[in-house]
């Protein structure tokens, strides 16, 4: 599973695409494909379509040897993880949970007002999530979980209706061509929030996702109004003709997003329910060569890196960057003025965070020494 990110005025549009390998057909490196990101198997390798529409072999990526199984169960701890650790667990959750001891339970807040539209034959478990996941976000965060005007959320199966209610809301033409992309290809699902006509619009498309995907991920939209405003509540507000999102490190803006309502969440459960592993794009080996600098799945080692940097800064870890966000910072200088360790150490981390979550490989001693301290 990959995750696609769009601008659609400022605010996100996210795009989930699968990826599965072709059958009945032969390739070879340097032959010509029509489609980009397919796999597909031939005489014993496995070929990729890239970019320019070429074949190329993918390379398989072997995980160093763990001592749990290769595809372990899901639980709250990663088990692989605890096995390499035993006497700490995952060091990294244990730290957040012990955080949570100190994070103050959130109020009632009156959450801003929304229209919620959808089909008869929704999932209505899931729309409960969204409603829920509404309402903690206001609690959580009533100072920036806030905008003008008035709001709509569609959620429908049917990405043809979803469009049907962007023309209604007269949003705009880049935002309508982009759920046309989710009509075109029904391997696709996702959300999105926009401004439309001076209305908060958001839309959810329910299909081909697990509920842990749908809780978290989708979910999550609504936290894109707290960074924004967040951002523009600090340095940001001096560049009012620049996009706050198209500014922020892509790993920053999706990890947050998706921290922000687990965050939401914990601070009223009193308990990090968060698993990673769950996330569908972990299962095979396409994200494991990302860093915070080069990275094609951002929202994963994005959520992985934020969860840590919790663990590491607190629970403010999720909004900091955007206090010191302006127009072409450098993504080092940007880290470095709202954390005290180096974007270097912190990338390293991050990394070997990553591969702990899918391989259950040990992590470098000087995180866990940092994590205890």
């Amino acid at each position: 599973m990959r995750l696609i990110k769009l601008i659609a005025l400022g605010i996100t549009l996210s795009l989930f695409s699968a990826h599965t390998p072709a059958i009945g057909a032969t390739a070879k490196a340097g032959m010509k494909c029509s489609k980009i990101n397919q796999k597909l198997k031939s005489g014993g390798k496995e070929f990729v379509c890239t970019k320019k529409k070429i074949w190329v072999e993918q390379k398989v990526v072997t995980p160093p040897k763990a001592s749990g199984p290769a595809n372990p169960t899901p639980s709250q701890t990663p088990k692989p993880a605890e096995t390499k650790n035993a006497s700490f667990g995952n060091p990294v959750l244990t730290r957040i949970n012990a955080r949570l001891l100190g994070l103050p339970k959130p109020g009632s807040s009156e959450a801003p007002a929304v229209t919620w539209t959808f089909s008869s034959d929704s999932n209505l478990a899931r729309v409960k999530i969204l409603q829920m996941q509404h309402q903690r976000l206001s609690n959580q965060y009533p100072e920036f979980y806030r905008w003008n005007g008035t709001a709509s959320a569609v959620i429908d199966s049917n990405p043809t209706e979803i469009l049907r209610n962007l023309v209604s809301a007269s949003c705009s033409e880049g935002y309508i061509q982009s759920v046309k992309r989710l009509e075109a290809d029904s391997t696709l699902s996702g959300a999105g929030t926009s401004f439309c006509n001076g209305q908060l619009f958001a839309y959810f498309l329910n299909r081909n996702m697990s509920d842990q995907k749908w809780n978290y991920v989708i979910g999550s939209e609504f936290g894109g109004i707290i960074q924004a405003n967040v951002a523009q509540a600090h340095k940001f507000k001096n560049f009012p003709n620049s996009d706050w999102y198209s500014e922020t490190p892509n790993w920053y803006a999706e990890g947050s997003q998706t921290i922000l309502a687990v965050i939401s969440e914990a601070a009223e459960t009193r308990k990090w329910s968060f698993d990673l592993r769950l996330e569908e794009g972990m299962q095979g080996d396409w994200c494991m060569n990302d860093t915070l600098e080069v990275n094609r799945c951002s929202g994963i080692i994005g959520t992985a890196a934020v969860e840590l940097a919790t663990a590491l800064y607190g629970f403010d870890a999720s909004l900091t960057l955007f206090k010191f966000l302006e127009p072409k910072i450098n993504q080092t200088l940007l880290f470095e003025s709202g954390f005290p360790d180096s974007f270097a150490q912190f990338n390293e981390w991050s990394v070997s965070y990553l591969r702990y979550l899918r391989y259950g490989t040990e992590l470098p001693a000087s995180l866990i020494n940092r994590l205890k301290a």
